[in-house]
């Protein structure tokens, strides 16, 4: 038998027998095959999609978050600004305070020690006044009442110019 022969039986049969496969497949295989063609086609799409929206939506985020962290770097440069202005106010108050709180001591210093100052001078004036009373009753050797002494000695010391005043600074 020749392969090659030409048959037109065999031809015709081999015609009939494909289509009635064909018929078979298409009612059979065929549709399901596209059914699950178009079914992938369509999951593809919706994935495409979703992928889509999702970059669209993370773009946007990806821009509000730009935004925020803008708006959050003008935040923070005026909190320092502001964190700066305040600390040196309080510097400035604190340098106002001790100044004031130095001058006062200064001033208080002062008083005391011509307060202090005062107070040895009366004394100094006493210890004189005790002093000179003694000496002149030494030296006059007489009698005379210790208070007419020291009434004496009081007018006496009245008449001299004070040692710490500026009239007695003069002279």
């Amino acid at each position: 038998m020749d392969l090659f022969a030409f048959n037109p039986g065999l031809i015709f049969w081999t015609l009939v027998t494909f289509i009635i496969l064909l018929l078979i497949l298409k009612r059979v295989a065929w549709k399901p095959l596209l059914d699950i063609l178009e079914e992938r086609e369509r999951t593809v799409r919706e994935a495409l999609d979703g992928a889509e929206k999702a970059r669209k939506e993370a773009e946007n985020l990806s821009r509000k978050n730009e935004g925020i962290l803008g708006e959050v770097r003008l935040k923070s440069e005026e909190i320092l600004a502001q964190a700066k202005t305040d600390a040196e106010r309080v510097r400035a108050e604190i340098l106002e305070k001790s100044r004031k709180e130095s001058q006062a001591v200064l001033t208080d210093g002062k008083r005391q020690l011509e307060r202090e100052h005062r107070a040895a001078l009366q004394e100094l004036r006493s210890v004189v006044a005790d002093l000179a009373v003694g000496a002149a009753e030494k030296i006059l050797s007489q009698t005379v009442d210790r208070e007419k002494q020291g009434r004496l000695v009081e007018e006496y010391l009245r008449s001299l110019p004070e040692q710490g005043s500026p009239a007695a600074r003069k002279h």
